[in-house]
């Protein structure tokens, strides 16, 4: 397989992982923005119930690094290379869907119980979990190579 053959399907891996990233920042900035002005944080659910349903919804961010690497350590290798590709781009999809997601999530509660603090701790750890789960040529590449 050349180079060719794996830049197009890395090129569109790329571009989700930019958008889901750009949606955590926006999103972000937005709640941050309309909690610190204070035309939004409406006290609709308690505090003490954002602070134990974050950290769960934190340990699943960071839970879907482990499942997509798993995921693509099980792309048989004697599989045709067409598949392998679609099975690796699986594997990061459900890898940064289950960091998004989450992020996203604590950020809404977050609105809702009026507390900011959240929406910074959702919006980097949503990130940092999104760039460790970022495609890798070097990764789709030492895929094919088998």
């Amino acid at each position: 397989m050349d180079r060719h053959d794996v830049d197009a399907p890395l090129r569109v891996m790329t571009m989700l992982w930019l958008f889901l990233i750009m949606g955590v920042i926006t999103f972000g900035g937005v709640a941050y923005g309309l909690l610190t002005s204070g035309t939004m944080g409406v006290d609709a659910i308690e505090p003490t119930l954002l602070s134990m349903i974050a950290p769960v919804l934190m340990v699943m961010m960071v839970g879907g690094i482990v499942v997509g690497n798993r995921l693509e350590r099980a792309i048989p290798r004697g599989a045709p290379p067409a598949e392998r590709i679609h099975r690796y781009q699986a594997a990061r999809i459900v890898a940064m869907a289950s960091q998004e997601g989450p992020a996203l999530a604590i950020m809404i509660l977050s609105l809702l119980a009026g507390e900011r603090t959240w929406v910074i701790a959702a919006a980097a750890l949503g990130i940092w979990t999104l760039f460790l789960a970022r495609p890798r040529r070097e990764d789709l590449e030492a895929l094919l190579r088998d």
